[in-house]
């Protein structure tokens, strides 16, 4: 993330000095990726049973989507006559959700540990952003004369090194957010 951060850093940097500009580097950091992080897993903690019982009435009742399902699994066993009954495969899928929901509910002492750590970790990794972001130029110095190259390759190498990681963390993120549409759009249909 540091080196992601460091073109708006160095511009910020001008205008509002080094320690203003890491502490709202950060800050944004929390807001545009932390907190939607924990938003969403937090809604999927809160609204797992009630999705669950909402999909298993939709797969019994006469919705319009069970509708379709019904219509496509009855294709699917025309032209695959060996694929078992429908009542078979909804008890099957309901049952599994019903598995899956009381495994994660058996669970809750090592999701909380779990969440412990998450907040130790995401604590330790933004204090560590706000001061790589805050003496950004003396851990380049000092990573530059620790490299056992000529000055002129050093800095070549810490060039091809922020551009992979740039271009690494900028695909990941695109890739995020097509995924993110993806499963706005599949959650909206």
């Amino acid at each position: 993330l540091a080196i992601c951060l460091d073109p708006p850093r160095a511009r910020l940097e001008r205008r509002f000095g080094p320690t203003r500009t890491a502490l709202l580097l950060t800050l944004l950091v929390v807001v545009l990726l932390v907190v939607p992080v924990i938003f969403v897993g937090t809604t999927l903690m809160l609204e797992g049973s009630t999705a669950v019982s909402y999909l298993e009435a939709q797969l019994q009742g006469g919705s319009e989507p069970s509708a379709w399902l019904h219509q496509g699994w009855q294709w699917l066993r025309d032209k695959a006559p060996g694929l078992p009954p429908e009542d078979e495969v909804i008890a099957k899928i309901t049952s599994s959700i019903g598995a899956a929901a009381q495994f994660v509910a058996g669970r809750a002492g090592g999701l909380v540990k779990g969440v412990a750590g998450f907040f130790f970790s995401l604590t330790i990794t933004l204090v560590v952003l706000f001061f790589l972001l805050r003496d950004w130029d003396t851990f380049h110095r000092g990573v530059s004369g620790v490299l056992p190259f000529e000055a002129e390759q050093n800095e070549r190498l810490m060039a091809i090194t922020n551009t992979l990681v740039s271009a690494s963390v900028t695909a990941t993120l695109a890739i995020a957010a097509v995924q993110a549409m993806i499963g706005g759009l599949t959650f909206a249909i």
